[in-house]
């Protein structure tokens, strides 16, 4: 079987000027080769600097004005999950403002959506999404917790 090297993308920071991969470089549609222009930690320290010298501004747009939150929220729901916000008001009535898994009634309701497609299966709890999240959303390492906790159950 023959061996073929595949060259990695690389990229050019425009702040530090390190030549990093691109998986280095935050995604960004309209960027060189979908990245941004700036590395990872330079992002995230020009990010800082521009909370850090704006911040009081930022927060009174928060305050100023109310319907930016909802804007926001239903700009975001669509963009990640295709969801419109009477979609997602719908899911929590039919679920009774319940998380799916564990059915505990909370005010904070998580959209759980597989990885690979992108579809939305229904409205979790932090706990609940979190520990799905960590087992990867594979179905076979859950059944293997669930076993694991139920043979070390102790019984009453």
């Amino acid at each position: 079987m023959e061996t073929v090297l595949v060259e990695e993308q690389r990229k050019r920071c425009r702040d530090c000027r390190a030549l990093k991969p691109l998986e280095e470089f935050p995604l960004q549609k309209g960027g060189r080769l979908g990245r941004h222009l700036l590395c990872k930690p330079c992002r995230a320290a020009q990010e800082r600097q521009r909370y850090a010298r704006d911040r009081e501004r930022l927060l009174e747009q928060m305050r100023g004005d109310p319907a930016r939150r909802v804007r926001t929220r239903r700009q975001t729901l669509r963009r990640k999950y295709g969801l419109s916000l009477e979609e997602y008001d719908a899911m929590r009535v039919r679920q009774s403002g319940c998380c799916a898994i564990c059915d505990r009634r909370t005010n904070a309701l998580y959209i759980d959506h597989d990885h690979q497609t992108g579809d939305v299966r229904g409205l979790l709890c932090s706990n609940c999404n979190f520990a799905i999240g960590q087992l990867r959303d594979d179905p076979t390492r859950c059944q293997a917790a669930a076993e694991y906790l139920r043979g070390h159950q102790e019984s009453g």
